[in-house]
C-alpha cells in the first residue's frame, strides 16, 4: 500500500500530464528526501563583421554649367556627389576634394596653383541616411586659371573635380566628373589708371617727352591689347560747346622718354576719336593680384590761342584678345 507522500507524487505527475504540461529537465526528484530541480544551459553567440570602403558616385562641377571667371577677384566653384558606406554614413571620417586642368602634372595630385590646380582641405556633407550623405566641395577660383574654352592655348582639355572619401579605418575610394567637360571660359579684361592729368600748360607747352604715366593692368586669363580712343577736352564738358582743344593733341607711346614731337616709326601713337589698337607687350597674369601691367605715356599740347580755363574729356580703353 502506498504511503500518503508516493501518492501525493503520483497524483501531481499524473495532473501535470493531463493539463499538457512537460517539465522534462525540471521535473522534481527526490534525492534523500530533498527535492532539486536541474538548471537549464545557455549558448553565446558572436559576429565579426569587416569594414566596408566608403564610395564616392555621381561628381558634378559647376551644377554642369562652364566656369566664368570674376575680373581681378575669385568666383566660388562648387562640386558635388554622394559619398556612401555600407557601415553606415557614420563611418565616413573625411572628405576633401581637388579641382584641376585636364592635363596638369600629376593629376590629382598636383601641387596647388591659382593658374591650374586648387585644391579643398574639407567638403561638407548633408543629407545624410542610411548609407549616404551628399558632400559639397567648394573652390576660390581666381581669374588667372587657365582658359579650355574653344580658341584658348588648352582647348582641347577641360576641368576636372576630383573628390575623394575616407572611413575610420582610413580605406578610401575617389571618382571624379568624368561625363562631365566643363571648361574655364577666357576672360579678357584691363583696369587702367583712372585719371590722366597733364598739369597747368600755357598755349604753346606741352608734355615733352610724354611723362604722365597709365598703367593697363591685366585683370584676366589672357594675353590681351587695347583698342584706344578718346574726346577732344573742353572747359564745359561733355556738352563741350565752349573752349575745347583736340583729342588729336594728346599723343601716347609704350616707351618712356619719347619726345612729343617723335614719329610714328619711333614709337609714338595720335589719340583718335576712332578706335585704334594698341598693342601690348604682357602676357597673362600667373600670380594674384595682378602684377602684369602695360605701361602707356601720355603728353598733349596747347594750341597757341587757347583759351584759358579748366579742360576735361574722357580716353577709352577697350580690351580685345591678344593677336
Amino acid at each position: 500500500m502506498l504511503g500518503l507522500f508516493e501518492y501525493f507524487k503520483i497524483l501531481t505527475i499524473g495532473l501535470l500530464v493531463v493539463l499538457g504540461f512537460y517539465f522534462v529537465f525540471e521535473l522534481p526528484i527526490e534525492q534523500g528526501g530533498i527535492l532539486e530541480v536541474e538548471a537549464g544551459t545557455t549558448a553565446t553567440t558572436s559576429l565579426s563583421v569587416g569594414n566596408a570602403s566608403p564610395t564616392v558616385s555621381g561628381v558634378v562641377l559647376n551644377g554642369g554649367s562652364h566656369i566664368k571667371l570674376i575680373e581681378g577677384s575669385a568666383t566660388t566653384v562648387t562640386a558635388t556627389c554622394t559619398v556612401s558606406d555600407d557601415n553606415g554614413y557614420s563611418d565616413i571620417n573625411e572628405v576633401i576634394g581637388k579641382l584641376y586642368r585636364q592635363a596638369v602634372a600629376d593629376n590629382y595630385n598636383c601641387n596647388l596653383d591659382g593658374n591650374d590646380c586648387y585644391g579643398t582641405s574639407t567638403c561638407a556633407t548633408s543629407s545624410c541616411s542610411g548609407n549616404d550623405c551628399v558632400a559639397t566641395c567648394q573652390f576660390n577660383v581666381w581669374f588667372i586659371a587657365e582658359p579650355t574654352d574653344t580658341g584658348s592655348t588648352y582647348d582641347a582639355q577641360h576641368w576636372v573635380a576630383w573628390i575623394r572619401a575616407t572611413d575610420s579605418n582610413a580605406s578610401s575610394s575617389w571618382a571624379t566628373n568624368s561625363a562631365q567637360d566643363i571648361d574655364v571660359g577666357t576672360l579678357n579684361a584691363l583696369d587702367v589708371t583712372d585719371s590722366i592729368s597733364y598739369g597747368s600748360l600755357a598755349p604753346g607747352g606741352k608734355n615733352d617727352p610724354l611723362d604722365k604715366l597709365v598703367l593697363a593692368t591685366t585683370t584676366g586669363n589672357n594675353a590681351i591689347d587695347a583698342n584706344i580712343s578718346g574726346y577732344d577736352m573742353c572747359t564745359d564738358y561733355p556738352t563741350c560747346s565752349a573752349a575745347t582743344t583736340s583729342i588729336t593733341n594728346q599723343k601716347y607711346a609704350t616707351s618712356s622718354g619719347i619726345g612729343y614731337g617723335s614719329s610714328s616709326a619711333e614709337g609714338i601713337h595720335v589719340a583718335s576719336s576712332s578706335a585704334v589698337l594698341l598693342e601690348f607687350v604682357t602676357s597673362k597674369p600667373t600670380a594674384t593680384p595682378s602684377s602684369v601691367a602695360q605701361n602707356i605715356y601720355w603728353g598733349t599740347l596747347v594750341p597757341t590761342g587757347t583759351d584759358p580755363g579748366t579742360y576735361e574729356g574722357v580716353n577709352t580703353f577697350a580690351v580685345t584678345s591678344d593677336s
